[in-house]
């Protein structure tokens, strides 16, 4: 502590570990952070209405702890003359078999959501497209990827 004219410089000492403190504290809370890409050819269809999917399993490189930041898709059209295609990315636990947590992506084929923020790196995703109207079955030559950002 300094003393100035004999009386305690406190409010200099309390300015420099306050600031020291926040230095350290930044350090020890900086993440890394990584993604993973897949890139997979759109599932056949073989009728209208019917839920088709592409499922994407997480490498297991993902470190464990690891958080979603981020989850970006490209996600094709069928060109079976369909009158109108949804779209939905769906993730699930890493040893769950339930795709629960949907975002609707029909309106966006290619875009970055934040919606799964937060959640284990190590859960599993689909991307399920549903056609109505066309000609059946349908075999396209689009693929349909994903990439999730995660910090660890």
């Amino acid at each position: 502590m300094n003393r100035i004219g004999g009386k305690l410089n406190m409010k200099r000492t309390l300015t420099v570990t306050t600031w020291a403190a926040l230095l350290l504290a930044q350090a020890s809370f900086a993440a890394t952070t990584d993604s993973w890409t897949a890139n997979n050819r759109a599932p056949s269809v073989y009728g209208p209405e019917i839920d088709n999917s592409n499922f994407y399993t997480t490498p297991s490189s993902v470190p464990r702890g690891a958080l979603i930041t981020s989850v970006s898709w490209d996600v094709g059209l069928y060109m079976n003359g369909a009158t109108a295609q949804f779209f939905k990315i769906c993730y699930a636990t890493r040893y769950g078999t339930a795709y629960d947590l949907c975002e609707d992506i029909s309106s966006r084929r290619t875009g970055t959501s934040i919606s799964f923020k937060g959640l284990d790196a190590q859960g599993k995703f689909k991307i399920t497209g549903f056609l109505y109207g066309g000609t059946y079955p349908v075999y396209p030559s689009h693929r349909n990827a994903i990439t999730v950002g995660y910090a660890h």
